[in-house]
This record gives structure tokens, sequence and C-alpha cells, in this order.
């Protein structure tokens, strides 16, 4: 049993080895296309920072915070059905904490393991916390999928040619019609049950008990919302409020830095971003995420300095404020002996 056990850890231990050595080396290929491919010229990004206003800029940052806090509260809603209550003020906190990791190159991977180790951390409800995550990022791209929409209508991203905008236009109609389906069957009693009985209970028998145990705890945490059409609606709602104010807190940003492309096309901008960080988080840390932004805004002409700069801006508020807390939190908070 021990050598059984030794085993998997052996090659546990291997697999993170691999994973990491492929993270680096993907991270070392995104900076040699940052700094020898795009061709960035890093004194034009200085005077782009120089020539703002710190005014403006502070003024960002406190639109950055009002803003992240919008979100906040859609984890204690979904935290609901498990009878457990997480004040926003702490999702809030430990939000802001966590995307200070998200900005490494491992990107939002990294971050949404420290945040749900933190979320989790006080009521030991790993398996609901970890539903609560992947819950809320699919409710992310419904709105996101929701406000690509209204884009679609107002505006071809791909110009003339139209084949491309009527596959776009299915593709999004597809994706949003499942993430809604799947909204439906989830908070369906009747059908979450019948799915339970018939479906799901057969397969985790076949399966070893080592991972069964671990699926049947994340599947009760899934059964939770059964019939929660109204924590699931208002989540939604909160979570589409927030992608506008960060849809805004782009615009501000881009109109700081001296990008001058229209509203709709910041609107298109936005929208193609927040879908790429969403499918694929890694693109969240520090060089894929440069390497984005400089990829994406190309396409509406935006000089490479100029998407650099605002892909810095968002990390530099992330890092100020993320830094201060984790700060306080690992070094001071711990400290404070109680009274």
């Amino acid at each position: 049993m021990n050598t059984e056990k030794m085993s998997e850890t052996t090659q546990t231990k291997k697999n993170q080895l691999i994973f990491l050595l492929i993270k680096i080396l993907s991270f070392l290929a995104i900076l040699y296309y940052i700094l020898f491919v795009i061709d960035i010229n890093f004194v034009t990004v200085y005077n782009i920072f120089s020539s703002t206003s710190f005014i403006y800029f502070f003024l960002l940052l406190f639109l950055f915070l009002v803003v992240e806090f919008i979100q906040a509260p859609i984890v204690t809603l979904l935290m609901r059905p498990y009878q457990v209550y997480i004040p926003p003020i702490q999702v809030y906190q430990i939000n802001l904490m966590s995307s200070l990791y998200s900005i490494l190159p491992f990107g939002t991977i990294g971050g949404g393991i420290v945040r749900w180790y933190r979320l989790s951390k006080e009521n030991k409800k790993r398996s609901e916390v970890f539903t609560v995550i992947i819950l809320q990022r699919i409710l992310s791209i419904i709105g996101l999928l929701f406000l690509g929409g209204i884009i679609l209508i107002f505006e071809n991203p791909f110009g003339s040619d139209s084949e491309h905008y009527f596959f776009l236009y299915i593709m999004a109609t597809v994706i949003f019609s499942v993430l809604i389906v799947s909204m439906a069957v989830l908070t369906s009693t009747f059908i979450m049950d019948f799915v339970d009985v018939k479906i799901v209970r057969p397969l985790l028998s076949k399966i070893p008990n080592s991972l069964s145990d671990k699926l049947n705890k994340l599947w009760i945490a899934v059964l939770g919302y059964k019939g929660n059409y109204k924590t699931l609606f208002i989540s939604l709602l909160i979570s589409i409020v927030y992608k506008i104010g960060v849809f805004f807190l782009y615009y501000f940003i881009i109109r700081l830095i001296g990008i001058e492309i229209a509203f709709l096309e910041i609107y298109g901008l936005y929208i193609a971003v927040s879908f790429v960080i969403e499918f694929v988080p890694i693109f969240g840390g520090i060089g894929f995420n440069q390497a984005m932004f400089t990829g994406i805004y190309s396409l509406y002409d935006v000089p490479a300095e100029q998407a650099f700069t605002h892909s810095l801006v968002i990390q530099i508020f992330i890092i100020f404020i993320g830094g201060i807390l984790e700060f306080y939190h690992q070094f001071i908070r711990k400290k404070r002996k109680p009274c």
C-alpha cells in the first residue's frame, strides 16, 4: 500500500515538473516574441507613461477598485445553497489578493487556485467553492456572449467578409444556447434528479473509489443549485454589470494612453480580449497578456507600443493594490496577537 502511494506521489511530482517546464518554455517563447518579433520600442512605451496625467491615472485606479467590488456579491450569492455566508468585503479582498498571482506567467489559473484555497480555508467547503468558481466563470462567459451579441448587431468585425461574420454569429449563438440550456438543466429539479439517478450514479460506480469519491463531492455540490433560478439569475445580472464596468475601465485607459479608435471598435476589442482570457486563462499572465493585447489590437492598426502599454496599466493596478493587501495579510495581520 505504501509502495503504491509513493509511486503515485513520485508520478504526481514528475507531472508537476513537466507542466512547470512547459510553462517556463512557453513564457520564454512569448518573451522572445515580445522582444524580437513584434519589435516594441520600449522608449516609446516609457514616453507614453511619462506623458499621462497622474491624477487621471489614480482616478482610473479608483474606478478599478469600484468595478472589482461589483463582482464580489456573486460568490456570496452562489454560496447560499450550501448554507455558507462569505461577506462580500471578504470576497473582495480575496479577489484582489488572488489577482496578484493571476498576472504571473502561469495566468489566471494560478490566481484561481489561490482564490479557491482562501475562500474555502475557513469553511472547509472545498468542493462547493470549486463549483462556485467554475460556475462564476460560466456565468461570466454567458455575460460576455450577451455583450458580444450587441457588437455583432452594430458592427461587422470582419469588414466586407460576410462569410466569417456569419460563421462568428452562428458560433456565438450555438455557444450561448448551450450555456443557457446548461443553466436551465442545472436549476431543473426533475432533469437533475433524472441525470443523477440514470447517468451520474451508474458512471461513478464504475470509477475507482479514490476518484469517484472526489467526483461525488463535486456532483453533490452541483446538485445544490437545483431550483435556485433566482440565485443564478441575479448572479448573471451582476456578472453582466461587472463586465460593463470593466469595459468602461478599458475605454478610459485607451483614451488615457492616446489610442484613437471609435467607441464600437473599443467595445469589440474588449470583447475579443475578454474571450481569450476566459477560454485560455494563461493569457492573463505577464508576457502572455502583452502578446495577446498586441496581437488583437493590431487588427485595428493600433501601434504595438500603445497596446503593450494598455496591457501593463491593468497589471500595474493589480500589482499595486494586490501587493499592498498581500503584504498586509502575510506580514502584518498574521503577526497581530489577539487581545
